[in-house]
């Protein structure tokens, strides 16, 4: 069980640094929210 946990903590991680990296390198374009959600593939609700 807690090598389960620690591997959707990894994934979770992992989805906030796509997220981040894709804010950080388009910061000259409208970010919107779907497109974040999109690239860290979680939903925008």
């Amino acid at each position: 069980m807690a090598t389960f946990d620690k591997e959707v903590q990894i994934t979770y991680i992992r989805s906030v640094n796509k997220a981040l990296q894709y804010i950080d390198e388009n910061l000259d374009t409208d970010l919107s929210l779907e497109k974040i959600s999109e690239v860290a593939c979680f939903s925008r609700l």
